[in-house]
């Protein structure tokens, strides 16, 4: 996968990326997203793990109570375990 990351890197070179309307929290970091570091980010979530769960505590932790998937549940049906 560092390949297709590398290209898509180099795809993104020059894009532009500006704050969110609205709070996006990455996947990688657990953490709101910075558009200072979009490409980087945006590149390494073909090749580092998802933080699923620290990302859903990050989320309710700033209030967020409604979680929704598109195409199925297969990670909203984990939100009960995790505290």
């Amino acid at each position: 996968m560092a390949p297709a990351a590398r290209a898509f890197t180099a795809a993104l070179a020059g894009a532009e990326f500006r704050a969110p309307a609205v709070p996006v929290f990455s996947g990688v970091t657990a953490a709101p997203f910075d558009p200072a570091r979009a490409a980087a980010l945006l590149a390494a979530q073909i090749t580092a793990p998802v933080e699923w769960v620290r990302t859903v505590r990050a989320l309710r932790a700033v209030g967020v109570t409604r979680f929704d998937e598109a195409n199925g549940t297969t990670l909203t049906s984990l939100l009960p375990a995790i505290a």
